[in-house]
């Protein structure tokens, strides 16, 4: 069974499963969410803990590492029980919705720890951080922020590119309509919007895809020549174009 698979939800759309497994790139970030959220509340709720690392201008800033603390504590939490109990997270609009919510809220906390670890004036006022807590909200601040972009993105087309690439989906012909440079460059290779008339299924339609093409290959880029493709089960916008099969137009 493949690790990452498409399925229909009952209304009628569809979405991505992921692996219940995280990865180890997914504890870690676990890991850290719970590190962060661990001494956010502890600096919070623990006068000792917090004597010579942490003072706070008023009670109302003990307030809110508290909830933020054991925030981020709880959504670590929430990853690691997940993953143990084989749950599959589905990549539907709503989650992504969901998701880039909640990386806007980790941007604005992120850059919140960045600037009180960096800027003393504005600890003078909120909370001043000494020795190696400054440097872990440093590092923290910086990490949430990357975090947060990160859920601004929606991997489901990335994913379905993925799968095309390794050889699933279904057959097709495609027959190029036009092509034009998009003036991007990758390691000197250029970047061609290349727009086909996709056949698969009996079914035909328009579709444009950006692709970074070798020079040596930009003289296929004929008007009704014709290639073909792998395009991917659900969506017929994703595709993988084999040039090797390039056919020259008729007549």
């Amino acid at each position: 069974m493949d690790p990452i698979q498409q399925m229909a939800d009952p209304s009628g759309g569809q979405y991505e499963e992921m692996p219940a497994q995280p990865g180890a790139g997914g504890w870690i970030f676990m890991l850290m969410h719970l590190a962060l959220g661990a001494i956010t509340a502890a600096l919070a709720l623990s006068p000792g803990f917090a004597a010579g690392k942490a003072s706070f201008e008023s009670e109302v800033w003990k307030a809110v590492f508290g909830v933020v603390g054991a925030g981020l504590v709880f959504l670590a939490l929430r990853g690691w029980v997940r993953a143990l109990r084989d749950e599959r997270p589905r990549l539907t609009p709503q989650l992504h919705q969901r998701g880039k919510t909640w990386g806007r809220v980790l941007i604005v906390l992120g850059m919140a720890f960045f600037t009180m670890a960096v800027v003393e004036a504005l600890g003078d006022v909120t909370v001043a951080f000494s020795g190696w807590v400054k440097t872990v909200y440093l590092v923290g601040g910086i990490y949430l922020v990357l975090m947060g972009v990160v859920l601004q993105w929606n991997p489901t087309r990335h994913i379905r590119q993925q799968r095309v690439g390794r050889g699933e989906g279904r057959p097709g012909v495609a027959r190029i309509v036009q092509a034009s440079d998009t003036g991007v460059s990758v390691n000197d290779a250029p970047q061609v919007k290349i727009d086909f008339e996709l056949e698969v299924d009996g079914q035909t339609h328009l579709v444009s895809d950006k692709i970074v093409m070798e020079r040596a290959k930009l003289a296929l880029l004929i008007p009704g020549s014709t290639v073909s493709v792998l395009v991917d089960r659900i969506d017929p916008n994703v595709f993988h174009v084999d040039w090797s099969t390039w056919k020259a137009p008729h007549g």
